[in-house]
């Protein structure tokens, strides 16, 4: 039996700079995002099962550098996004 492949990833990064003090266009750090949720071969979960997947932040903003960070889920194919359940924020 063979399945489609599964949804892509979407990821965006929205941040504020100031304009250099010379004028001119400047490298800017960049940071990236990477999780790590336990599926099958074919990127799916059981329904009905409670997954964990680690989240972690490389780069610039790793660490006391990050200001911020919001993670949603899809569970219909990206129809509907809701924020999951944290451990960092005292959840299991």
């Amino acid at each position: 039996m063979s399945r489609p492949p599964p949804p892509g990833v979407d990821a965006s990064w929205t941040f504020h700079s100031k304009a250099p003090s010379s004028g001119l266009p400047t490298e800017l750090p960049v940071s990236t995002v990477r999780f790590a949720p336990k599926t099958g071969l074919d990127s799916r979960v059981e329904a009905g099962r409670t997954v964990t997947y680690p989240v972690t932040v490389e780069g610039a903003a790793k660490g006391q550098n990050l200001k911020s960070l919001s993670v949603y889920v899809s569970y219909d194919d990206g129809r509907t996004w809701k924020k999951p359940r944290s451990a960092a924020e005292g959840s299991p």
